[in-house]
């Protein structure tokens, strides 16, 4: 039935205000929450598969049919933070959104082994789910994480930049801006692809929704675009 309840909320959450005050829904997880949350992640082998595995080689492949639809709705974290484990179930059924929200609440801890050992695989999990922005923060996982139990820890880095290049261009086809502007960066450091300026600036150009765009990625893929003039 919870879970049954959040899916109802994915359906329709974006359409009706919450009675719930943000003080309650802003309030992070306890440690035995975060305890919990984490037994459900072990206790799934799928997570630790696309953990191991470059996961755009399986993204799409645990989407529920009603998100590869484009049904499901986005959700709010929000949301998910009231009922964990209805949202981590909602999260193994497929849906990538549901599952991109517990990925980001283990990574807010900023502590280990939340951020790393379970946000990483969630997020592995996540892309497998359709969810190009999940692709993106577990590219830059693998990328830049540097977290001692990532097996990617053992690849040799030809083969971690050629995953990371063919996941940030997966991303970037799914309207990610931090996918577009990781793809521009692999163009202009020639990682997992030759080199290339002209396709850099192309890929770069995409990620600003106006000059008055002050997301994160934008202002990031502005100073790449610098850098290149």
């Amino acid at each position: 039935m919870r879970s049954f309840a959040f899916l109802l909320y994915l359906f329709f959450g974006a359409f009706a205000g919450s009675s719930t005050g943000m003080a309650e829904e802003e309030k992070p997880p306890t440690r035995q929450e975060l305890s919990n949350l984490a037994s459900l992640v072990v206790s799934d082998p799928r997570f630790a598969k696309y953990h191991a595995m470059c996961p755009v080689d399986a993204f799409g492949a645990e989407q529920s049919i009603l998100n590869s639809l484009g049904f499901g709705g986005d959700g709010e974290q929000s949301q998910c933070r009231l009922d964990l484990p209805a949202c981590f179930t909602t999260c193994a059924a497929g849906n990538g959104q549901a599952c991109f929200h517990i990925a980001r609440i283990f990574e807010n801890t900023n502590k280990q082994p939340y951020d790393g050992d379970y946000s990483q695989p969630v997020f592995a999990f996540a892309c497998a789910a359709g969810n190009h922005g999940a692709c993106t923060n577990r590219g830059g996982g693998m990328r830049n994480g540097g977290y001692e139990n990532d097996p990617v820890r053992k690849w040799t880095q030809p083969r971690l930049d050629a995953c990371l290049f063919r996941m940030f261009d997966k991303a970037c086809s799914g309207d990610s801006g931090w996918g577009c502007t990781m793809l521009g960066q692999a163009y202009i450091n020639g990682e997992g692809v030759g080199a290339d300026k002209t396709k850099a600036v192309g890929v770069l150009q995409q990620v600003c929704d106006g000059p008055e765009d002050d997301h994160p990625s934008c202002v990031y893929a502005r100073g790449l675009l610098q850098r290149l003039e």
